[in-house]
């Protein structure tokens, strides 16, 4: 016993990637159409602080800008990160580069460790990560190659502040890196030529 099944013919590629395109379309406008609303009120909302605090409101908004873009740029911790972080080190402390143990190991061996962890020592251990990283962040690097790649990674970040600069507000901009340190030694440079790249 057969059953025969009417099969019709929907709308073609043609419709229907019309009406996606339109869909998309739509959305894009709609989305600009709230940044730009998000947008006059971060304007106003400079205006005020402006007049609050008798700064000028390019200031404010540069905070207000340049604070989120360190949030999403930044590393954020979790928990599990710092326990890992945290047992590498206890099982890796005095061993030479090759008899470490590598992070897949360690999990193997000891995951099980995290899960008996109390909350007060999941706090330790985020706290103990968030020094770790202060410090490294902070702390000076005293070996000329250490301090050749800050260099080079504030001017790659001083070259994308740069190309912000040239998109949004049409002004060029370059900068010139000289020593003020005699024990540092590097050749002068500007703005497009960092080390290592």
């Amino acid at each position: 016993m057969s059953q025969e099944v009417e099969v019709t013919a929907g709308p073609g590629p043609g419709p229907v990637r019309d009406a996606a395109a339109q869909l998309r379309a739509d959305k894009q406008e709609n989305i600009e159409a709230d940044l730009q609303a998000w947008y006059s009120y971060s304007t106003t909302v400079a205006a005020k602080m402006s007049d609050d605090y008798a700064l000028s409101q390019s200031h404010i908004l540069n905070l207000m800008f340049q604070a989120g873009a360190k949030v999403i740029h930044s590393r954020n911790p979790n928990v599990y990160n710092a326990w890992l972080h945290r047992r590498a080190d206890e099982v890796n402390d005095g061993l030479p580069k090759g008899e470490r143990m590598k992070l897949s190991e360690i999990q193997e061996q000891y995951g099980e460790e995290y899960y008996e962890l109390t909350d007060e020592q999941k706090f330790e251990l985020m706290e103990g990560l968030m020094d770790d990283r202060d410090t490294n962040f902070k702390g000076a690097r005293l070996t000329s190659r250490g301090r050749l790649k800050t260099l080079s990674s504030v001017m790659q970040n001083i070259e994308k502040q740069y190309a912000y600069l040239k998109l949004v507000c049409g002004i060029d901009a370059m900068s010139l890196i000289v020593r003020n340190d005699p024990s540092f030694h590097f050749d002068p440079i500007s703005s497009g030529k960092t080390p290592f790249t």
